[in-house]
């Protein structure tokens, strides 16, 4: 932004320029970026045009560009800077090098209950999902049902809540859960329950884990019963929701 001098001439140039930024950088809302070339805008609306671009935009790949009355104005985001991308839902952050989702990236529910038999992948019936590579967004749709695509590489912190319920006949029986990244478990993820259904027949299980992946790489959510010899069950009341960090 400009600094406007005492008594300078034509000082609304300034101004006006300032508020244009002003209105770019501050809570800003970017339409989409996912386009090349210009589009008809509406005075205040802010895009971050990809590479290559052409027209107006030309060598402005990345940058933060403000349409008023005919004119774009740009403006270059510092690392860490963050936008919520109207097109895809969520907030985008600046890296440095390029914009990444920084917000929830993929969010699922079960809407039936399953059953565990050995190490059970806990699969996800309908979803929100946000693709960071097509820059495209889906609501509560079907969903290939145990898989959690990670489309971009980085640090992804991975929220489980999965309630858990044994039988009438069930007793003493110990349920694990971890997470499962491409065909590794992670690390330190496991937590453990006990369900028995004259003291405890149902059971919540929250896991809270950070976990750091290559583009592409699939996550799941796993479980197995470890002690007893009834059937237990994952009920529909449990979720997953993974944040990009």
């Amino acid at each position: 932004m400009q600094r406007i001098p005492s008594g300078a001439a034509a000082g609304e140039t300034a101004a006006n320029q300032t508020f244009h930024a002003l209105d770019a950088m501050v809570m800003p809302r970017v339409k989409q970026r996912n386009l090349t070339a210009p589009p008809a805008a509406v005075n205040g609306e802010v895009f971050i045009p990809l590479a290559t671009a052409t027209g107006a935009w030309v060598g402005l790949e990345n940058r933060l560009l403000y349409y008023y009355e005919g004119v774009w104005f740009s403006h270059v985001a510092h690392r860490g800077f963050t936008a919520f991308c109207e097109l895809e839902g969520h907030r985008i952050r600046w890296t440095g090098t390029a914009w990444v989702g920084d917000d929830v990236v993929f969010c699922a529910r079960k809407n039936a209950s399953q059953a565990l038999s050995g190490a059970t992948l806990v699969t996800w019936n309908t979803q929100v999902k946000h693709n960071a590579n097509t820059r495209t967004i889906s609501h509560e749709t079907a969903i290939s049902p145990a898989n959690i695509v990670l489309s971009e590489a980085g640090d992804y912190e991975v929220s489980v809540d999965l309630t858990i319920e044994a039988p009438t006949t069930a007793s003493q029986n110990r349920v694990n859960c971890w997470l499962r990244l491409a065909t590794v478990d992670v690390p330190s993820s496991e937590s453990s329950v006990f369900v028995d259904q004259a003291t405890q027949p149902r059971h919540s299980v929250h896991l809270r884990f950070v976990v750091v992946a290559s583009a592409g790489q699939i996550l799941h959510v796993v479980c197995e019963r470890k002690t007893g010899t009834s059937t237990i069950n994952i009920l529909d009341s449990s979720r997953v929701i993974v944040r990009r960090l």
